[in-house]
């Protein structure tokens, strides 16, 4: 049954809804003096209304406290019929629970000017809930009438607090037809709310669905419902608020939504937070309490404004704590995470407030020098004895056929019985029992199944209990990776420039910037100039996919250290570079810079220099990094040979080195615990006369498993290559694994073999076939033609692919440096060249299959 109120639901608008001159179809707002200015951001009240719930009758009244105040010409609104602007959908009771779909439709069809931004539909109740550090908040909790499931809460309109009769639209007042001197019954001043708008199109649809970039646009003439599930408690009583922000279209009609409207159209406030428990201890057996609480949280802040600062509190739990930098996060959102210990949690649960303020201060004045605040909440189950945590899985992993896994806890006691449950059927009659009855101290190592088909579980419990974890969260499924064995296809060659210098563009690296202004643009050096002793390197940007002009756009020159040896730079080195996905700082090392990472920004323009010293480091000599790259986190990672050799007829001291990324300069500082000696990790005994593999030709990163590949290769006769993995997870990280994969390969008479010319790249353009792309291109040459091949590992290291693309037969003609493209419609690989003839710079594509690569 649909419950239709006859309600006039006028928008409340701040600046003039028309342009000079122009009626706007007859809609010709008149507003009050003191109204705010078009430029500032302005939260409006819709209307207001107080609902009286009727169990016995079944019944929601709704009677309109208020409207909004304003003048309006707009007469075809006021004659009948009357809108419909406010709704029940549907309702039930279930007890002392109201379950209600509510509507709210736009009044002004067609009039775009007059769009709504961050809609939110406010129950204004009495609260009992209080303590906190600020101690004029107070909210809703148990036996009050409660929204069980809010998007979040806000202070606005509440009637504690905002001002009565002030002679302005932004006051609290009652209606003809309210209850007299309602104002001041209800003391919360933070309120429940739920969110209106277009994107959310299911009425019980989360905040989280929506785009983190996403504007919260309620367009004029929509009907837009949401789900409410409100617990009455010890009351049958409560006032309903709409609350909207709206600024006046930029430009001139016709009005486009959202894109002619500023971002001060939305509110000042974040919008939105996703909250995941990492780890949660909290436990109260009646006689002590105590515990930990991880909690990992996606801030969003479409405003575009700047977030003052965030905090969490919880009143006799939680003591008030602000929040530092954000570990992370995306486009419109931020990741933060806490740790919370010394907690005295009481029996059942702890309510946990989040509060992230803006810049924005005093609520248009009317709550003078309140910073705004969006404020979500966040219940943890206390358990009644120390439970066990559960670290790994924790939910929504996949993980591949017959691999080897760790089921990770941390518990009381240790744990006796392991139970892995699996099914064909979400564990219905087909279901499958794994009993690890050894006690273990949380670690336990299962042999995935082989069977890409069933979805398992996991409980772990202690002796003389049963399951005390059991999370229904905690489903993972195991897949089957295809990882196909693609054809490559030559696709065309372009020059990059006419330099036809010695350029050594040949021992070159590239990347294509994955985000900001240029993503999808690519970066290389041009050439070397060694007309100064520095050996300067110039690296230029440009399109790749406009290969009609390739001549590209200069983007920096970084200077080198030439020594008396020229030609040891360009033997012992290839020039690397890679972008940061989290800040777009551009990592790079010159070849002739030997000990230094120059870090760029997008733009091409220094930000700060990374010096690698060291005291194993000979008289004279400098250390050398061959190979950077970043983590999914920021962080960067090289490998370096602080001992400088072979070129000073030394034995190599090879060394991983961790800098983890800061908000401000320095941006990169060094993990000192993290820094590995990996020098007899490169031991290869098949590596010929050297028993250690001279060179590392490059790194490369896997986001989805934190796992750090290390490629060495050797120019000395028969030598061969190695490939090393790292768990950089864990601090300092570990090795895992090592490979020798490729074959031995003869001396290049050129003077160089071609194993000198390589390169690794990750595909990170799909995290979940990204275990199959870790890429290596590598060059063997037989004294009279190279072959160029392009190998796929995954990372386990097993080969998935090792074709040839390609077969030279002069020794320069040759790829040299690859990147991959991460677009998922495009999927193709770039590789640079570098030709004897001129012009000696140029580039071309090897196109990847459409799938399985």
């Amino acid at each position: 049954m649909k419950y239709h109120l006859s309600i006039l639901f006028l928008l409340i608008i701040i600046a003039a809804g028309c342009s000079a001159g122009n009626s706007n179809d007859g809609v010709n707002p008149v507003l009050p003096a003191e109204r705010a200015s078009e430029a500032n951001p302005t939260h409006q009240l819709w209307g207001v209304w107080q609902f009286t719930a009727c169990p016995g009758e079944g019944r929601l009244d709704v009677v309109p406290l208020r409207e909004g105040m304003m003048h309006l010409n707009a007469l075809q609104f006021l004659e009948p019929p009357l809108l419909v602007n406010l709704t029940l959908e549907s309702l039930k009771f279930n007890g002392n629970i109201i379950e209600a779909d509510i509507g709210l439709r736009h009044p002004f069809l067609g009039l775009n000017e007059f769009t709504g931004f961050d809609v939110c539909g406010v129950l204004i109740t009495n609260g009992s809930a209080s303590g906190y550090n600020d101690p004029e908040l107070i909210r809703a909790d148990n036996g009050d009438t409660l929204l069980l499931n809010p998007d979040g809460l806000t202070r606005w309109w509440n009637s504690a607090e905002f001002p009565v009769n002030n002679g302005t639209m932004f006051a609290y007042k009652d209606g003809l037809l309210g209850t007299p001197d309602s104002v001041g019954n209800y003391n919360s001043t933070i309120n429940a709310y739920k969110f209106f708008c277009n994107e959310l199109t299911d009425p019980n649809s989360p905040v989280s669905v929506m785009s983190p970039t996403s504007r919260c646009v309620f367009s004029a003439g929509q009907k837009n419902i949401r789900h409410y599930t409100i617990d009455m408690g010890a009351g049958l009583v409560f006032n309903y608020a709409v609350d909207a922000s709206w600024q006046f279209p930029q430009g001139n009609p016709p009005w486009k939504v959202p894109d002619d409207f500023g971002p001060n159209a939305n509110r000042p406030e974040a919008w939105n937070a996703s909250i995941k428990e990492l780890k949660n201890t909290l436990y109260n057996d009646g006689t002590e309490s105590g515990g930990e609480l991880t909690l990992l949280m996606d801030i969003w802040d479409h405003y575009n404004g700047v977030l003052n600062k965030v905090w969490i509190d919880s009143p006799g739990n939680i003591a008030f704590m602000e929040l530092g930098a954000p570990i992370g996060g995306g486009a419109g959102y931020s990741t933060y995470q806490v740790e919370i210990t010394g907690a005295t949690p009481a029996v059942g649960h702890i309510d946990i407030i989040i509060g992230v303020e803006s810049e924005n201060v005093g609520y248009q004045d009317l709550l003078p020098g309140k910073p705004v605040t969006a404020y979500f909440l966040h219940t943890a189950q206390v358990f009644s004895e120390l439970p066990i945590h559960l670290i790994k899985p924790n939910g929504g992993e996949k993980w591949t056929v017959a691999s080897k896994q760790h089921v990770t806890w941390v518990a009381p006691n240790s744990v006796t019985d392991v139970k892995l449950e699996y099914s064909k059927d979400n564990f219905g009659s087909d279901l499958h029992t794994i009993i690890d009855s050894t006690p273990n101290d949380g670690d336990y190592e299962w042999t995935v199944a082989n069977d890409p088909s069933i979805t398992v579980r996991v409980r772990v419990s202690v002796a003389g209990n049963p399951a005390i974890y059991d999370n229904s969260d905690n489903v993972f499924s195991i897949i089957d990776i295809v990882c196909g064995k693609g054809i490559h296809t030559y696709t065309g060659q372009y020059y990059i420039n006419g330099i036809a210098n010695w350029n050594y563009c040949q021992r070159d690296d590239l990347t294509i910037l994955e985000t900001g202004a240029h993503a999808g643009e690519c970066v290389l050096k041009s050439y070397y100039t060694t007309a100064d002793l520095q050996c300067s390197g110039t690296f230029i940007r440009f399109d790749p996919d406009n290969a009609s002009d390739v001549t590209g756009t200069q983007y920096f020159t970084l200077p080198g250290r030439k020594t008396g040896d020229s030609a040891v730079a360009y033997i012992t080195m290839s020039p690397q570079l890679d972008q940061n996905p989290v800040n777009s700082h551009i990592g790079v090392i010159n070849g002739r810079m030997f000990d230094t990472v120059q870090i760029v920004d997008e733009n091409g323009n220094h930000v700060e220099d990374i010096v690698v010293t060291d005291p194993k480091t000979p008289s004279g000599r400098y250390p050398t990094i061959p190979g950077v790259d970043f983590d999914d986190d920021g962080d960067l990672w090289m490998v370096t040979d602080v001992n400088d050799g072979p070129s000073n007829g030394q034995s190599p001291v090879w060394e991983l080195r961790h800098y983890e990324l800061k908000t401000s300069s320095p941006y990169y500082v060094e993990k000192t615990s993290d820094r590995l000696d990996i020098t007899e990790d490169l031991n290869n005994p098949a590596a010929g006369s050297y028993s250690h593999l001279w060179y590392v030709s490059d790194i490369a990163i896997s986001y989805t498993e934190d796992f750090l590949f290390v490629f060495a290769g050797s120019i000395q006769g028969v030598n061969r290559c190695l490939f090393v993995k790292y768990d950089i997870s864990v601090s300092p990280p570990a090795k895992v694994d090592d490979a020798d994969l490729i074959p031995a390969i003869v001396c290049n008479s050129t003077p160089f073999s071609g194993m000198s010319r390589n390169d690794i790249e990750f595909d990170h353009g799909d995290p979940l076939y990204e275990k199959c792309r870790l890429t290596v291109m590598y060059q063997t040459w037989n004294g009279t033609a190279c072959d160029v091949h392009l190998m796929k590992l995954d990372t386990d290291f097993n080969i998935l692919a090792d074709n040839i693309v390609q077969t030279i037969s002069g020794p320069w003609t040759t790829p040299f440096a690859l990147a991959i493209n991460t677009d998922p419609v495009k999927r193709n690989f770039i590789a640079i060249d570098m030709d004897m003839s001129v012009p000696l710079n140029d580039f071309f594509y090897y196109t990847m299959p459409s799938s399985d690569w």
